[in-house]
């Protein structure tokens, strides 16, 4: 009997005081809309419209790198749309673990991601992560201009 009101107390204090070591100051979260993958001096590169970037040999290390750098905890999980370079295509699996699965996708490199953020919000590429990944549809290709950006259809 004593165990079980050891028991109950304890579990009555968790739920009031709580686990604090996992908070998070949603002040210092900086959600991500746009997230672009391409190659930087033999390293992955992971840029963000919100100015992060990271670098690493792996997908892993790349982010890691660019939440070490950053000045705010970045947060992924608003991430609507990612950006590849043809070059890492083969890449796009080891997005799943980052990303969203209806985060939407399309291929283009060298794009101002604010910019791209701006666009994309308007004219939304219709392939998301998980659709790509199983097959089902081509990626279209955002192109930036001197006037402005375009989406080609893949």
């Amino acid at each position: 009997m004593k165990r079980w009101l050891y028991l109950a107390a304890l579990a009555a204090a968790v739920l009031v005081l709580g686990d604090r070591s996992t908070g998070v100051d949603i002040g210092k979260l900086q959600p991500v809309q746009v997230v672009a993958m391409s190659y930087r001096d033999g390293q992955i590169c992971l840029r963000t419209d919100t100015g992060d970037m990271g670098l690493g040999r792996d997908l892993d290390s790349a982010l890691a790198d660019m939440k070490e750098r950053a000045a705010a905890q970045i947060f992924l999980d608003t991430a609507e749309h990612v950006i590849v370079a043809p070059a890492c295509e083969d890449l796009i699996g080891g997005l799943a673990g980052i990303l969203r699965p209806s985060c939407a996708i399309c291929m283009g490199q060298g794009v101002d991601l604010p910019q791209a953020a701006a666009y994309l919000q308007v004219h939304k590429p219709q392939t998301t992560l998980m659709e790509y990944r199983a097959g089902d549809r081509a990626l279209p290709t955002l192109i930036q201009m001197e006037e402005g950006m375009v989406l080609v259809s893949g």
